[in-house]
């Protein structure tokens, strides 16, 4: 018996409870969403962005402490600019991104924060995630 098979019978765990607990379970926790204060998932990152999957903010960003501050101290009367954030979120996940949102993107004349039509959408989307894309 190799010694990866003494493991998973001295564990009493089958393969994929192993697999499970080894490794997603430590890499993964529950938090609150910082743009809607709602339940979401928070993945292990290294640097100073936050990786949170939400599913109310639509889907899974990523987020600096700073930027996660600013978000923060936005007041319950802030819906508008909460909903134009999630809808950039929504657009990027249904294309298989994952939006890195900083401070720089939360300030006032931010175009993620402004509602926008279907054609500004998709030039936002080409501006902020695929030009962003590392070469």
């Amino acid at each position: 018996m190799g010694w990866g098979m003494a493991i998973l019978a001295k564990s009493k765990l089958g393969l994929f409870e192993y697999f499970f607990e080894r490794t997603w379970r430590k890499r993964v926790s529950a938090t609150s969403c910082p743009i809607w204060k709602t339940p979401a998932i928070f993945h292990e990152t290294s640097g100073d962005f936050s990786d949170i999957d939400s599913p109310r903010a639509g889907g899974r960003f990523e987020i600096t402490g700073t930027a996660r501050e600013i978000v923060s101290e936005w007041s319950d009367e802030m819906n508008m600019q909460r909903a134009a954030l999630s809808q950039a979120i929504l657009e990027a996940s249904i294309v298989g991104a994952k939006l890195r949102l900083s401070a720089d993107d939360l300030g006032p004349n931010s175009p993620l924060l402004k509602p926008r039509r279907h054609n500004e959408t998709m030039m936002l989307f080409l501006r902020t995630v695929v030009l962003s894309l590392p070469h």
